[in-house]
């Protein structure tokens, strides 16, 4: 749910963790090349020139494929795909065993494959109100995901899954709390959990880009967010419960009003915005000045 707590539908174990940042570093008689990925990108260097490629490129599926974009559980792209692997599939993220769970893929012979039921998946228009709808085939896996939970213990888990997304618990609370109340292993508890919450937070996601809060912006306004835990929680019980997302409305109002905007949020909503000195500006009423204080002011 790249949040509300900087939610990821899959949390990948210790042992799998690599360094990312920086990769082997070769020497040459006059000259010095290194590779490099930092933020999903892959970047080469040498002593004359530098030469960029986004992960995404590397590839071996097209663009359109589920598959495409596939990364393995320490974020690095994948060639492969196997259970651990990490897909994006209608609007949510997480492991490929997840989406099996769920029903939306399927094990094959020939290796894992969309299910039927989102091979044939008619096209949603997209939904501005303050109710929207999910995805057919994410709201059938969401109750493949349920199913194993009995109301009393589903409900327990809600109640705790709203307070790890407002930062007062760990997620590994939610999963032990619906393990023992289903008899479920953990591991399997812990695949479902992820995904419910993982659909939530695309839902939520969704809805704020609608009122403005772009992408660049999520992580700043969920920490905002949860620094207003009331709010917060309110906006999330009315999100879950009542599938009514309006309650959100007041932070992004709040939100918006206090902290600057990103340079992209204003260009996509008509501002003209130039940078001068490493100081980002925007153009208000004919006249150039600073982000800071065109927020101060309540222009953006």
């Amino acid at each position: 749910m790249s949040n509300y707590h900087s939610y990821s539908t899959y949390v990948a174990p210790e042992e799998s963790q690599e360094t990312s940042q920086t990769g082997p570093l070769i020497r040459d008689t006059g000259s010095t090349s290194s590779v490099s990925f930092r933020d999903g990108a892959m970047r080469y260097e040498d002593s004359q020139k530098v030469h960029s490629i986004n992960s995404t490129d590397l590839s071996p599926y097209v663009e359109g494929d589920w598959r495409a974009g596939a990364k393995k559980p320490n974020g690095f792209p994948a060639q492969t795909i196997t259970e651990d692997t990490i897909v994006s599939l209608a609007g949510a993220e997480g492991q490929v065993k997840s989406f099996v769970i769920a029903g939306l893929l399927k094990e094959t012979a020939n290796g894992y494959e969309l299910a039927d039921a989102i091979e044939d998946a008619p096209q949603v228009q997209e939904d501005l109100s303050d109710t929207p709808g999910m995805p057919q085939e994410i709201v059938t896996g969401m109750d493949a995901a349920m199913e194993v939970f009995d109301d009393k213990t589903l409900e327990a888990g809600v109640s705790l899954g709203i307070s790890h997304l407002t930062g007062d618990v760990d997620f590994g609370a939610v999963v032990r709390k619906l393990a023992m109340g289903s008899g479920k292993d953990p591991s399997d508890v812990q695949q479902r959990a992820q995904f419910i919450l993982g659909a939530y937070q695309a839902q939520a996601d969704s809805y704020l880009a609608k009122l403005g809060i772009g992408k660049e912006d999520l992580s700043d306004f969920y920490e905002y967010s949860r620094n207003r835990k009331s709010d917060m929680r309110a906006a999330l019980e009315q999100q879950i419960r009542q599938n009514n997302l309006s309650g959100w409305k007041p932070l992004v109002s709040k939100f918006m009003n206090s902290t600057a905007p990103s340079l992209q949020t204003l260009q996509a909503n008509g501002f003209e915005t130039k940078t001068v000195d490493k100081v980002d500006q925007v153009r208000i009423h004919g006249m150039w000045m600073t982000l800071k204080a065109a927020a101060k002011a309540g222009y953006v």
